[in-house]
C-alpha cells in the first residue's frame, strides 16, 4: 500500500507541475497581445501609414500592374485605416480619423491622373 501511496503522490507532483508550466505559458501568451490593446503603440501609424504609402504610389503606375489594388476602395481604407490608428496614438476619436483618411484617399485617387500627367 505504500508503493500506491508515492505512486499517488509522484502523479499529484507531475500533475502540479504541468499545470504550473501551462499556467507559465498562458501569461507568456498573452504578451503578444497587449499590442492590440496599447493605444500608444506606435508601430500600428507606422505599418498602416507605410501601406498606404504603398498603395498611393502604385496608383501612380499603370493600370495593368495591379489594377484591383489600386482601386478607390483600397486607396480609401488604407488611408482610413492609418488615420484611424493615427488619431488613436493621438488620444482622439479613431472614427474621425477613420472618415478623414478615407477622404484623403479618395482625393489622391481622384487626382493621381492629374499628377501623373504633370509628371510626365
Amino acid at each position: 500500500m505504500g508503493k500506491q501511496t508515492e505512486r499517488t503522490a509522484k502523479r499529484a507532483a507531475k500533475k502540479e507541475a504541468l499545470n504550473a508550466q501551462a499556467a507559465e505559458q498562458a501569461k507568456q501568451t498573452e504578451k503578444p497581445m497587449e499590442g492590440f490593446k496599447d493605444k500608444q503603440n506606435i508601430m500600428w501609424p507606422i505599418l498602416s501609414g507605410a501601406m498606404a504609402i504603398t498603395i498611393t504610389f502604385l496608383v501612380f503606375f499603370p493600370q495593368n500592374l495591379g489594377g484591383g489594388i489600386t482601386s478607390v476602395y483600397s486607396v480609401m481604407v488604407w488611408w482610413g485605416v492609418f488615420g484611424m490608428f493615427l488619431f488613436r496614438y493621438l488620444n482622439k476619436a479613431g472614427s474621425i480619423g477613420f472618415i478623414g483618411g478615407s477622404a484623403i484617399g479618395m482625393l489622391l485617387h481622384i487626382f493621381a491622373p492629374v499628377f501623373a500627367a504633370l509628371m510626365v
